[in-house]
């Protein structure tokens, strides 16, 4: 009985049970914010052999990103210069704690060069981006140590230092934490992302024609561009009779033959924002 306690005991303390975690700097639309990735481990469980986060493909490559990669022989000898450096990478072990620079590589590999004991002890954990089926990005830190780390976070910065950019719209997004340990445990966890700070949705309501004057209204300031289609008798199909721009919420119609027609009407933003489209259709008569 005995025995049968202690292996239950040893199987228990054997769990694993990371808590991942992502933080963005600046959670507005179309940003490129600081990224910092943490994850917490109670002591006695195996240490992770792979740390990874997939991104959805809303989060896009950031055009402006400008940081140079480190050449092999400065990797090799651990003198990256500064302006290949994204962030910084922090562990915390039962043995003490450890920190250093992540720097980007000539091959895109991201590598973290940590030192502990006023360097007397040197360590380094690679990652690999990747881009996914769906085109979201992916980050993976493969063959990690051994070590019994209880906490881990890598912070990147952002700017044009920041390889993505946020979603344009607002809402919850995940990003997909794969976590696999030494013994071979898998995690796999959805860490939601919110989104907000978007401007308010653009609506174009009141659509309607009085006499020859074609109306409507927009929640702000717009151009409402302005498609108007005829019907054809013979074989019923519609064409483009004009089409035009304006800053006003009305819009006279002179000079239109008799015919059936149709008014489809769509408002768009300075900043580019865009209505749904609305349509109204009506006739004139000879």
């Amino acid at each position: 009985m005995t025995r049968r306690i202690v292996i239950a005991l040893l199987s228990t303390a054997a769990a694993y049970t990371p808590i991942p975690k992502i933080e963005l700097s600046d959670n507005g639309p179309g940003q490129a914010p600081a990224i910092t990735s943490s994850l917490t481990q109670p002591s006695g469980q195996s240490a992770s052999k792979t740390i990874g986060a997939q991104f959805p493909p809303e989060f896009t490559y950031n055009p402006k990103f400008d940081v140079p990669g480190c050449k092999p022989d400065d990797e090799k000898n651990a003198t990256c210069p500064d302006n290949t450096k994204l962030g910084t990478i922090d562990v915390t072990t039962p043995f003490g704690s450890a920190s250093g620079p992540v720097n980007l590589m000539t091959d895109l590999r991201l590598v973290g060069f940590l030192s502990a004991y006023l360097g007397a002890i040197q360590e380094r954990v690679v990652g690999t981006i990747f881009v996914t089926d769906k085109g979201g990005a992916e980050v993976v830190f493969d063959n990690l140590p051994d070590i019994p780390v209880t906490s881990s976070k890598i912070a990147l910065d952002g700017g044009p230092k920041g390889a993505l950019v946020t979603p344009r719209r607002c809402g919850t997004y995940n990003v997909q934490a794969h976590l696999v340990s030494h013994d071979g445990s898998v995690v796999d966890k959805a860490l939601p992302v919110v989104i907000d700070g978007c401007p308010a949705a653009l609506t174009l309501t009141g659509v309607r024609l009085a006499g020859r004057v074609l109306h409507w209204k927009t929640s702000e300031p717009a151009r409402t561009n302005v498609t108007l289609l005829i019907r054809n008798r013979r074989d019923n199909e519609w064409g483009e009779a004009t089409s035009g721009h304006t800053n006003a919420t009305t819009l006279r119609l002179p000079g239109l033959p008799a015919g059936t027609y149709e008014a489809v009407l769509r408002a768009v933003t300075a900043d580019g924002r865009a209505s749904p489209a609305r349509t109204l259709r009506f006739r004139i008569g000879r």
